[in-house]
């Protein structure tokens, strides 16, 4: 679900500045956030189409790297389990119809226990597009978080 990738990027705090060698900004601008929080139960992607700023990304070839997850040829996807609590280094390489590498990125998933917000109050701002506008995502998100061990939740704007 696109929309979860953007309410995990909302949520997530930003993490110490990345090193240089970490990255590789290159002829394609790559735009991971610093860590992608992800919940045990519930599918996780990062659409390449969606992390790289360019007019057409059929032209490109992605190669996620993760010890967990799929790679597949629109996105990389994760459904983790209780056991994959904990952080898992994530990076995205573009490279050309040569192979050539045009850009690196790093990043890091970090499963949470399902239970980690239990108790919390939790104001959200959710931006997307037509499926959000036609709360398709925002009410997916209030009916996870009125299951037990989630966060009371208010969504605004």
């Amino acid at each position: 679900m696109r929309a979860l990738l953007v309410l995990l990027v909302a949520l997530a705090q930003p993490a110490a500045g990345a090193a240089a060698a970490d990255t590789l900004p290159g002829r394609v601008r790559l735009a991971l956030p610093p860590v992608i929080w992800t919940v045990p139960g519930i599918e996780t992607n990062v659409y390449f189409d969606n992390a790289v700023l360019v007019l057409n990304p059929a032209n490109y070839v992605f190669d996620a790297s993760c010890p967990k997850g799929l790679q597949l040829v629109e996105k990389w996807t994760f459904l983790p389990a209780p056991e994959d609590v904990g952080d898992h280094p994530f990076q995205l390489e573009v490279r050309d119809e040569s192979n050539a590498l045009l850009a690196r990125a790093r990043s890091t998933i970090r499963v949470v226990p399902a239970d980690a917000g239990a108790g919390a109050d939790r104001t959200l701002l959710m931006i997307g597009a037509s499926w959000t506008e036609a709360s398709v995502y925002p009410e997916h998100v209030l009916v996870l978080s009125k299951t037990a061990g989630n966060p009371k939740l208010r969504l605004v704007g």
